[in-house]
């Protein structure tokens, strides 16, 4: 089994390729993280650390990493029901603050795609 070691240093990330391994706000990690879109700034990295699809959960939608909650509810919450910060996380206690803010940035970023995942579940909410 690898070992998770740590190391002084500033928080940075970067990934060595040729040993499959990573450094992650100071802790040397087993295996090498997602990579960052070229261009993007430290905290924009960290943000794209926290959001993910995956085709077996939620049809691929934008997702809060290890959860099965979808960006677009977030922002259903936030953006469509005025729900505030502690009102989500009193909901959802097992998301963090960063998780949350992190899935709203998405949101503003990709603002088009999301805006198209809302409009097909209210569509399918009207069928039924």
């Amino acid at each position: 089994m690898s070992e998770i070691s740590v190391i002084n240093s500033k928080d940075y990330m970067s990934t060595d390729s040729q040993t499959a391994t990573s450094t992650f706000i100071g802790v040397v990690l087993p295996f090498a993280l997602p990579q960052q879109p070229k261009g993007t700034s430290d905290e924009t990295a960290e943000k794209y650390l926290l959001i993910e699809r995956r085709k077996d959960i939620c049809q691929n939608e934008p997702i809060i990493r290890g959860t099965r909650i979808t960006v677009a509810l977030i922002v259903e919450l936030y953006h469509l029901l005025g729900w505030d910060l502690q009102k989500i996380r009193a909901e959802y206690p097992h998301l963090t603050g960063e998780q949350i803010f992190a899935a709203l940035d998405y949101y503003d970023k990709h603002t088009k795609e999301i805006d198209t995942f809302l409009q097909q579940e209210k569509e399918e909410v009207d069928e039924e």
